[in-house]
């Protein structure tokens, strides 16, 4: 040791590192990787992140059942085209979550509605004017005027659909009516004995159907109505309701 110590120069362990670094060589010899064999048990926990995964790379079949809740959902990330058909029922609806602004037009129908299921609020304005009365009617007073309310303060709107123009008091006892925006498919009429309290009065109603209505001007052609009082066997001015339906 002492002979190697006193014959070691600068020179000597530089040359000598270097026969060291060309016998050893600095790099790795590359490892090669067999298909598939590597899996969950060789990646250690959250080393992959969404930088390591491609595009579209995860789908179902990558997702274990339930693992996705909704707080993993962006708001507004579910559409409509995400959704099998038939997916969402009445299970996965809130309580008063789907409202009129949710449902097509006409897309509730009889067969959607259990017995009973419907009460008066759930109906709004007007929705069941078609399912539910006529779609004109109006009573009228023996002098031709449309009866407005009921008593001193008013009431329930006695006439719908039709106006003070569309009625026409022709002669004692003969009212017609036009103007209505649709045509009558059929009418009836009554007499009012609010007033007079008899019931010896009857009121019959005609509709066009191509010949015309005698007694009645022509912007007055959609229906006539005919009062008559029995007991003088006569036409006779009186009150009566009647109602149109196209």
């Amino acid at each position: 040791m002492q002979w190697i110590r006193s014959h070691m120069s600068f020179a000597n362990a530089v040359s000598l590192i270097a026969l060291f670094v060309a016998l050893g060589g600095t790099s790795l010899a590359a490892v090669t990787l067999t298909k598939n064999s590597v899996g969950a048990k060789q990646i250690k926990k959250d080393a992959v992140r969404a930088s390591e995964i491609k595009r579209n790379g995860v789908g179902p079949s990558e997702i274990r059942s339930n693992a996705v809740a909704s707080g993993d959902i962006a708001d507004n990330g579910v559409s409509a085209a995400d959704l099998a058909e038939n997916s969402v029922g009445a299970s996965e609806l809130s309580d008063n979550s789907v409202g009129g602004g949710e449902l097509a037009d006409n897309s509730v129908g009889t067969g959607e509605v259990t017995n009973d299921s419907l009460t008066a609020t759930d109906i709004v304005g007007s929705s069941l004017d078609r399912e539910v009365g006529p779609d004109a009617f109006a009573r009228v007073q023996g002098n031709g005027t449309l009866e407005g309310g009921v008593g001193a303060t008013g009431g329930p709107a006695q006439f719908k659909g039709v106006d003070q123009a569309d009625v026409q008091r022709a002669s004692a006892g003969i009212y017609c009516f036009g103007g209505l925006d649709f045509v009558i498919a059929s009418a009836l009429a009554i007499a009012d004995n609010a007033g007079a309290a008899v019931d010896d009065q009857i009121a019959t109603v005609a509709i066009q159907r191509g010949l015309n209505l005698g007694g009645c001007d022509a912007d007055h052609q959609q229906a006539r109505v005919q009062t008559f009082d029995v007991s003088d066997a006569a036409l006779a001015d009186t009150p009566f309701t009647v109602w149109f339906e196209r």
